[in-house]
């Protein structure tokens, strides 16, 4: 929905705002999870020109609008057909609501409309320019190669998230990719579900409790340590648990009042919710 692209771009552009090198490629699927001012879960925030200045820093996505800028004012200068402008209006404004950048055809196709239809031959106004068309595919190309460096920078620089297409498996390489990205709420959630598998319950509640704090506006985040708390006062009837439990109550509360304004109009996700009652006391 609108409003809840509206909640991941104003979470994002915070980011942007303390990460002005980017935060690295495919890195946003763990570390929304920390920053979040609702209850989501997304690989993209469906804006291309943020999802740029969010992954490679601000200068990546300022070549990117200078490019298409200077692209569209010569094609409007040559006065092209309508149908070019049409096609480039619409992709440069869908852009603004959707992820169309990070597929390559969507790229090619916008690369094609800008590089060729404003290179018309003097001679023949029904010819393209072939040599100007192939200048403009190689612009269009470095620009992508500034943006991708960005990228790649930043995700060296800024070790916080694992990048989506290095997932570790097993837990002992889990462990040591949670040490070098501790902020990386997935990493987290495949520790707890390792370890309430294998029936180790006190660890699985030592990662709850991280959890939390890694994502602390996450339903799955007191899901689990809200199961946690039961199974581990089941085994040691201690009372300490139960207190516990009622300062979860009360923090979930004091997080659901502090939830994005825009949340009420969400289909779910809205608040946090926990079951209610003294069932385990």
């Amino acid at each position: 929905t609108l409003a809840a692209r509206f909640i991941y771009w104003q979470d994002a552009v915070n980011v942007i705002f303390q990460n002005p090198l980017g935060i690295g490629a495919r890195t946003w699927g763990g570390l929304q999870y920390s920053i979040q001012s609702a209850d989501y879960s997304v690989q993209y925030i469906h804006n291309g020109y943020l999802q740029i200045a969010l992954e490679a820093g601000p200068l990546a996505l300022i070549s990117l609008l200078i490019f298409i800028g200077f692209k569209m004012k010569k094609i409007l200068t040559n006065k092209v057909n309508g149908y070019t402008i049409a096609i480039l209006i619409v992709i440069t404004t869908h852009i603004f609501v959707d992820f169309d950048l990070n597929y390559l055809a969507v790229l090619v196709i916008l690369g094609v409309f800008l590089s060729s239809s404003q290179h018309i031959s003097k001679t023949d106004k029904n010819e393209i320019d072939e040599k100007k068309c192939k200048l403009s595919v190689g612009k269009l190309c470095f620009v992508i190669l500034i943006f991708v460096s960005f990228a790649f920078i930043a995700s060296i620089s800024v070790p916080m998230i694992i990048n989506d297409n290095r997932r570790p498996v097993g837990y002992e390489e889990i462990i040591e990719a949670y040490n070098k990205a501790p902020k990386d709420m997935m990493l987290l959630a495949q520790l707890y579900s390792i370890s309430y598998s294998k029936g180790d319950i006190e660890k699985a509640y030592e990662w709850s409790k991280i959890m939390v704090t890694a994502g602390p506006r996450k339903q799955v985040s007191y899901d689990g340590y809200y199961v946690a708390l039961e199974k581990i006062y089941e085994k040691t009837k201690d009372k300490k648990y139960l207190k516990e439990r009622d300062e979860m109550y009360i923090k979930v509360d004091e997080i659901n009042s502090t939830m994005n304004r825009l949340c009420k109009y969400l289909t779910a996700h809205q608040k946090i919710n926990l079951p209610k009652g003294d069932a385990w006391q």
